[in-house]
């Protein structure tokens, strides 16, 4: 593939097996370790808990001002946190055709694992975000098996991942950012799970319902990444507390 030419959906689903839906490790082509500063030292990351990693545009386009990101944690799995962002970061179509589209093969998909990834991370916190693998839904809606095997530095939840990591519709409740509205960004935001056509996606309402039937893929509303971060536990720590320094991961 030439230099700066454009990846489809489906040249990131490469690699091992996944292990049941988890993060993987990504061998890293340097070595050293990178701090995650807005983290206090010692600061538990349980689910429900909010933290600063990255930035990126938050405020009114023209003061193209980066700001530090807040991210809800869900998920703690000993040396690894899932982390969905706390508000709706941009306004985004799921694709710019009015095709039949998975999420393998979506702009949306390209748009969070190139531009927002390259944006709003720097190097060094790139190298801590891990691969996630799944398996891809196709456009019935039921996961596919073998070649639909998907790996993303930064996703989308699913509809079963936000019914699962919510209590309830009101912790669903998402507020875009006044960037994202810039963007036509609004409350809903959308899932990478397909709808009940071929060119629509499924969403979380602005009153935090999921809408399995969904909307047309062409239509613009806030984006919500999640992504796993490698985390490195103090040495012989039984507390469950994480340290400030990060695991390397994956090169991109």
């Amino acid at each position: 593939m030439k230099t700066g030419e454009r990846k489809t959906g489906r040249d990131l689903k490469k690699g091992k097996e996944p292990r049941n839906g988890k993060a993987e490790d990504v061998p890293g082509s340097g070595g050293g370790e990178d701090s995650f500063p807005e983290l206090p030292a010692g600061q538990l990351l349980n689910p429900g808990s909010l933290v600063r990693f990255g930035h990126f545009r938050q405020g009114k386009r023209d003061t193209g001002e980066a700001v530090p990101v807040e991210w809800l944690v869900l998920e703690r799995r000993w040396n690894e946190v899932l982390l969905i962002s706390r508000h709706g970061l941009a306004g985004r179509r799921f694709h710019d055709r009015p095709d039949p589209v998975s999420w393998a093969d979506s702009d949306l998909r390209y748009w969070l694992n190139h531009d927002f990834l390259n944006t709003a991370f720097s190097a060094g916190e790139r190298r801590a975000i891990r691969l996630f693998a799944h398996s891809d839904e196709d456009l019935s809606g039921q996961e596919s098996s073998g070649s639909g095997i998907v790996r993303d530095y930064v996703f989308c939840l699913s509809i079963a991942e936000a019914s699962r990591y919510f209590r309830d519709d009101e912790s669903r409740r998402c507020r875009p950012t006044e960037y994202a509205r810039l963007g036509y960004g609004t409350e809903i935001w959308m899932l990478r799970s397909p709808g009940a056509f071929p060119d629509q996606v499924a969403t979380v309402n602005g009153d935090g319902s999921i809408y399995p039937y969904g909307w047309n893929a062409g239509e613009y509303f806030s984006v919500r990444p999640a992504l796993w971060v490698g985390l490195r536990l103090p040495e012989n720590s039984g507390s469950g507390e994480f340290s400030v320094k990060m695991s390397a991961g994956g090169d991109l």
